[in-house]
């Protein structure tokens, strides 16, 4: 009995409890068992927590330093300035940085509805499209009924900043297409673009780190881990990111439930 609860807990069981009615020194040694399992699983639990709300506290300790209005401001000033010069490009720009900063710091929830979430990265992309030497095509085609799911917060952004990063390399032109579709309860969303691709050692090594221990970390910029990290921790463990690539371009899928009852 001790031995199949030992390897069950070597498998990442710590909700198993060995049953041995008789009082002997068997018995002591598997409730001794069974009481060291349970305060395993509750110390990881309070550190696991614990983790979880540092790294809230920090976002929101980020988030803080940001003051929304004061940037805006300073955006629009720019915006008004560069008009009265009849610098029309740069009050485009000014405009989407203004729109975008002013969307994105007004969001105060952790979960955000993927139209929401679309129409925000749709902006990045036109911002992005002034600072590289390449087209950016952005495309969306996710039916109405699947924009309502709702989604972490910076989900699409990252993994659309490292289409725009590196699949502009040697090209004048990026297409990248956000799709949705529903099989098996399970709502999958696909960002697509025709970049330069990843190597097959590279793209091994990525789906590695995706799926090592989970990633918080607020940085500059907040990866495809973090991501993974942040679906798994919202949706569970059966549900994240994975990635094919080839020389005609990069796919990420994302995964979530389709049948929550909280949409």
């Amino acid at each position: 009995i001790a031995k199949t609860g030992i390897k069950r807990v070597e498998k990442g069981d710590l909700g198993i409890k060995l049953v041995y009615p008789v009082k002997d020194e068997t018995g002591i040694i598997i409730n001794g068992f069974n009481n060291m399992v349970e305060e395993l699983e509750d110390h990881i639990n309070r550190v696991y927590v614990s983790e979880i709300k540092k790294k809230e506290a920090m976002f929101c300790a980020l988030k803080s330093q940001v003051d929304s209005h004061f940037l805006c401001n300073v955006v629009e000033a720019v915006r008004l300035r560069a008009l009265e010069s009849n610098d029309l490009e740069t009050a485009e720009i000014a405009k989407l940085l203004g729109r975008f900063y002013r969307e994105r710091l007004g969001v105060n929830e952790d979960l955000i509805s993927i139209k929401k979430e679309t129409e925000l990265t749709k902006t990045y992309a036109k911002i992005e499209r002034y600072r590289k030497n390449c087209t950016i095509l952005f495309k969306v085609d996710i039916p109405e009924n699947y924009l309502k799911y709702m989604i972490p917060i910076f989900t699409f952004q990252p993994i659309v900043e490292n289409s725009i990063k590196h699949g502009c390399g040697g090209k004048k032109e990026i297409e990248i297409l956000i799709t949705a579709y529903c099989s098996n309860s399970v709502l999958t969303i696909k960002i697509i673009d025709n970049g330069i691709g990843i190597g097959e050692k590279r793209q091994k090594e990525i789906l590695e780190e995706i799926n090592s221990k989970p990633d918080f970390t607020i940085n500059e910029h907040i990866g495809l881990r973090n991501v993974n990290s942040r679906l798994k921790l919202y949706f569970g463990d059966d549900y994240g990111i994975n990635l094919k690539s080839s020389s005609n371009g990069t796919t990420v899928s994302i995964s979530i439930p389709a049948d929550r009852g909280d949409w």
